[in-house]
């Protein structure tokens, strides 16, 4: 199961746990976990490890 996730998905899971009214003015670190959802993940048995 894929899970894809967006800048308006990441808002409205937010604002459940919201105490006081936050809004955000940044939303790099927002743009940031959806860009990090998309890139695929390096497999030991796909690529080999860098010795690095």
């Amino acid at each position: 199961m894929a899970l894809n996730i967006d800048v308006s998905w990441l808002l409205d899971v937010q604002k459940p746990g919201d105490i006081e009214d936050v809004s955000v003015a940044d939303y790099s670190a927002l743009v940031a976990a959806v860009a990090r959802h998309k890139t695929p993940t390096p497999r030991p048995t796909t690529a080999d490890p860098d010795p690095a």
